[in-house]
């Protein structure tokens, strides 16, 4: 039976975001919201909606009269990325052969290139939308205050949001210092989560989950490369110049999300392949991280080594 090339993508593109999901330590985010539209390829709207607080009620005259008022501000989604593979036909004796490799391989390359450069964009954004509402705090992090710092951000965001389900992104050294922390009040609490389908075991502190992560997705700012110019072909991402390394983010997990428009896998044969007599397989995504200007003053930030 011929292979459809469309549901053979559309299957792809599937398993690979599951397995996104899975790896990536933002990987919660990739939900979008009832309250977006999209108006055009890169662009949407995204709805906030504003109350009147309380007010005293008058026997006389009943009711005080409140407002409920509804604004859609637009977003650009401004990273638009993607690579193309080439699997040479004479290295395969059969399709199934070739199509199973390049999916081995895609996974393979998600792992190590998709995942970290989506999840380093990320945490910069969210650091850009704390530093836009007030001053990070650059109090050096040690052994003897790192929980106590930890727990103050928590205390800090929870006060701004009302919100208890908080996440903590830290850096492994931070991860590290935490786990031999003088503090007396010291506790990490380990539970299981489930994460796309699967147990995880995860750990908290003063009920904030703590998400460990590579340090070289920590900074505060990073330079996508084309992947076409000489001195970028390799593609992917390097720190920008005045970057600043990030002690920790905490938030609320509903204070972001990242709105993904397009995540595609196009597949070609051989024989429909007019740049080389090979297989073709293309992978897209356009996606921006997005966070409502009431939300940003939820993001409690700090930086430094």
């Amino acid at each position: 039976m011929p292979i459809n090339f469309n549901v053979f993508g559309e299957k792809t593109a599937d398993a690979l975001d599951k397995a996104f999901v899975q790896k990536s330590v933002t990987g919660f985010m990739d939900t979008n919201p009832d309250n977006i539209q999209f108006i055009n390829a890169d662009t949407v709207l995204v709805g906030e909606t504003n109350f009147s607080g309380l007010g005293d009620y008058d026997r006389d005259n009943g009711f005080p009269i409140g407002s409920i008022s509804s604004a859609k501000r637009s977003y650009t989604l401004t990273q638009d990325r993607g690579r193309a593979f080439q699997i040479d036909a004479i290295d395969y004796d059969s399709l199934d052969a070739a199509l199973k490799k390049g999916v081995m391989d895609m996974a393979d390359w998600q792992d190590k290139y998709v995942v970290p450069e989506i999840d380093a964009y990320t945490l910069s954004k969210l650091y850009a939308f704390s530093v836009s509402k007030r001053t990070p705090s650059n109090v050096p992090l040690t052994d003897g205050n790192v929980y106590s710092t930890l727990v103050a951000a928590k205390d800090s965001c929870m006060d701004e949001s009302d919100e208890e389900d908080l996440v903590c992104f830290i850096p492994r050294w931070v991860h590290s210092l935490l786990n031999s922390s003088t503090e007396i009040t010291k506790m990490i609490d380990v539970r299981e989560v489930n994460k796309n389908g699967i147990s995880t075991k995860v750990g908290f502190i003063d009920n904030m989950e703590i998400v460990p992560v590579n340090a070289k997705r920590m900074y505060s700012a990073y330079r996508s490369l084309n992947g076409v110019d000489d001195d970028q072909y390799n593609g992917g991402f390097v720190v920008a110049s005045g970057a600043v390394p990030i002690q920790y983010i905490v938030m609320p997990k509903k204070a972001a999300t990242r709105i993904t428009r397009t995540k595609k896998i196009r597949v070609f044969q051989p024989n429909d392949n007019i740049l080389k007599d090979a297989y073709a397989m293309q992978y897209r995504r356009l996606y921006d991280v997005i966070c409502l200007e009431s939300k940003k003053s939820s993001i409690f930030v700090g930086f430094g080594n």
